[in-house]
């Protein structure tokens, strides 16, 4: 596939993705401007839930809480300081980097997934509150 389509397949893929995950959850938010960013990333704050634990819950959805660079440290991550977000806000904050072969099937079965352990965890926290 030449770049620019399958740079247009990502953008379509990730789109879909974030689109489904904004009309399904309430308090979530897009990290980063909407229109100048990678085609085939998605970095999104899930208010309520800290992500490693949402990572955890939904252990077969490969997501990051870091860039790929990053990944290994455990500090908040500088560019979503740079982008305002507060240190808690950063804690809930996930990556999704969408591949070549990703399929329409797995992000239909990831926003599934996103969406009932979000559900889940922020049940869980409301109770423990």
């Amino acid at each position: 596939m030449e770049m620019n389509e399958e740079a247009d397949r990502g953008r379509r893929l990730r789109d879909r993705m974030e689109k489904a995950l904004l009309d399904a959850l309430p308090d979530i938010h897009i990290n980063g401007d909407r229109n100048n960013r990678l085609p085939n990333t998605s970095n999104m704050t899930l208010t309520g839930v800290e992500a490693r634990t949402l990572i955890r819950d939904m252990h077969v959805v490969a997501v990051s809480t870091r860039s790929a660079c990053a990944s290994r440290s455990q500090n908040t991550s500088h560019v979503l300081q740079a982008l305002g977000l507060s240190d808690e806000q950063s804690h809930a904050s996930i990556r999704f980097s969408l591949g070549r072969f990703t399929t329409e099937e797995e992000i239909d079965r990831a926003i599934a997934l996103v969406t009932g352990s979000v559900r889940k965890l922020r049940k869980q926290q409301a109770a423990m509150s």
